[in-house]
């Protein structure tokens, strides 16, 4: 089921800054009170045009989703990325957690209200039942505005406290999941009463080092153990066709053996893979830049629900 998000992300921010404004400084900045409801990621959904499911993360006005859009390329090109995590998301092969704390036990406003976001441990059970978080992976820690049912973290475009964690996404049954680590992240959704996470969103950006160092390789690691797992499956030809072109340093093509400057290099994914936007100065410190003339990051987002779990 295809989620859109048409919330405004001003309009988001300029409601928090009123109802912060109404309450005391030490709500505002110590939203660890109330208690914790935890839940259980139930659809991560990829965009379906280069603009959707964004967020603005560097304050240009304009909602960034360039990782996002890439994915869903490689389903237009017969590689169904969307099919896949759907089918993780259902077994229990791809496990996201979150928790949220506040004062309202109604789930309906509150100025200052905290989430956390969790890679969780697969479980054989699905959806169902209990479930464990992934020690191994950062937490992503949120404040912000719950107001009307809906929730919205601070804006990673103005903030002095960027959210950092990783969010989880799967390419072929049984092919180990793709851990991309995220930095300025966002998050939002509504409650449907207490029972139900709808219209979630979350998003962030990888910087380009790990774009090269961290997503490209696993991004090969996965397709290398798709195509092994099914070379005459109509993926598995897709895969190779689209990608064991060779062409760049030791790779050859038709090896059915992917080297990772084959999926660097692809003519597909080369433009969207390149950095879209200015996260970082020039020494490396958080300061996102509305003008974006030296992008340095590439930003990601996917839509999501959630339902009540324990863990």
């Amino acid at each position: 089921m295809s989620l859109r998000i048409a919330r405004s992300p001003r309009l988001g921010s300029m409601a928090l800054a009123l109802v912060a404004a109404a309450c005391s400084s030490d709500k505002v900045n110590s939203p660890t009170t109330g208690p914790v409801t935890k839940w259980v990621i139930t659809s991560l959904t990829l965009p379906t045009k280069t603009d959707s499911l964004g967020f603005d993360l560097n304050g240009d006005g304009r909602p960034d989703n360039a990782l996002g859009y890439a994915f869903h390329l490689l389903g237009q090109a017969g590689i169904d990325v969307q099919g896949t995590i759907t089918m993780g998301v259902d077994s229990g092969a791809l496990v996201q957690l979150l928790s949220f704390q506040s004062d309202d036990p109604a789930l309906q406003n509150d100025a200052a209200a905290s989430a956390v976001w969790y890679a969780g441990q697969p479980s054989s059970g699905g959806l169902a039942g209990a479930h464990a978080i992934d020690g191994a992976q950062p937490a992503a820690t949120f404040t912000g505005a719950l107001i009307g049912s809906a929730y919205a973290s601070q804006n990673p475009a103005t903030t002095s406290t960027p959210v950092s964690g990783v969010v989880q996404l799967s390419l072929y049954p049984g092919v180990p999941v793709m851990t991309l680590p995220l930095n300025g992240m966002h998050i939002q959704w509504s409650f449907q009463g207490t029972t139900q996470i709808v219209q979630g969103q979350i998003n962030g950006s990888i910087r380009a080092s790990d774009v090269d160092n961290v997503v490209i390789p696993q991004l090969t690691s996965a397709l290398n153990a798709t195509l092994s797992a099914d070379t005459a499956s109509g993926t598995g030809r897709a895969i190779e066709s689209l990608f064991d072109t060779g062409g760049c340093g030791s790779a050859v093509a038709g090896d059915y053996v992917l080297d990772e400057c084959e999926v660097a290099g692809n003519a597909l994914l080369s433009v969207v893979l390149q950095p879209d936007v200015q996260i970082y100065n020039t020494s490396g410190g958080y300061a996102p830049s509305a003008a974006n003339s030296t992008p340095n990051a590439l930003s990601f987002g996917v839509a999501f629900t959630a339902a009540p779990t324990t863990f």
